[in-house]
């Protein structure tokens, strides 16, 4: 999305902020993480699917979803490029590029989501 380097970049998670949001409960978080990872890993393969039809309107509406959802899981990186990208479509000429883009994050993000889930849901605190 060519937004800053890497560096600029949340971090991919942020437990503290996830576990202030699901009310420090640990096992809840975990709950939340395995759900996200689940519900939205399908958000991958739609954004492909419309950027090869170059559909902006259902790629901003995808990019809005991942912002709100993953930010209240504490997934901040998913979150803040799902806000550039979401930006970004709304006034770029080539979408294509920016979905598959957020395509691969979040692939990257449910894939870690559904792991530390797991990991944290076997870890009481």
């Amino acid at each position: 999305m060519g937004n800053g380097s890497l560096t600029d970049d949340p971090p991919l998670f942020d437990e503290a902020d996830g576990l202030m949001r699901a009310g420090g409960d640990r096992a809840f978080l975990a709950e939340l993480l395995t759900l996200f990872a689940d519900s939205h890993e399908p958000c991958a393969a739609r954004l492909r699917e419309l950027a090869a039809a170059g559909d902006r309107a259902g790629g901003i509406d995808i990019a809005h979803s991942l912002k709100g959802v993953s930010g209240n899981v504490g997934l901040r990186r998913l979150s803040e490029a799902a806000r550039r990208t979401e930006a970004t479509l709304r006034g770029c000429d080539d979408p294509e590029t920016a979905m598959l883009a957020l395509a691969d994050l979040t692939l990257e993000t449910t894939a870690f989501a559904r792991s530390k889930g797991a990991e944290m849901a076997g870890t009481r605190k």
